[in-house]
């Protein structure tokens, strides 16, 4: 992982599960280039994900979210078949968040996770 003050920049590793430290802000622009990750947990202070951030991430099937507030995200922040799970009771405050109207990825509670 390349990161710089509290923002990850890249990772090229070949975990299969990530899970990003408390404290990262921010994620890069193109910041994922792993074909082997699978799942991904983002701390509660991740507040921006650069566009196409985990785009090139072919085998990407689940990102959690442990933030009460929806990051930043573009339409192409992820591939349409990641599914997005988010805190237990927060899936409204997300889905009602202007960026989040407009993706095509499915948005599910934490709870609906079947590992």
């Amino acid at each position: 992982m390349v990161v710089i003050g509290n923002v990850l920049l890249r990772y090229n590793g070949s975990s299969k599960e990530l899970v990003i430290p408390e404290g990262i802000y921010m994620i890069g622009i193109n910041a994922y280039n792993s074909y082997t990750i699978e799942k991904i947990t983002l701390p509660s202070t991740v507040e921006v994900i650069g566009d196409k951030a985990f785009i090139n991430c072919k085998n990407l099937k689940t990102v959690i979210f442990n933030s009460k507030i929806a990051p930043d995200i573009t339409k192409e922040t992820f591939k349409k078949s990641v599914t997005l799970y988010v805190l237990d009771g927060y899936i409204d405050r997300y889905k009602r968040t202007v960026l989040y109207m407009f993706i095509e990825n499915e948005i599910l509670e934490i709870k609906d996770l079947k590992e």
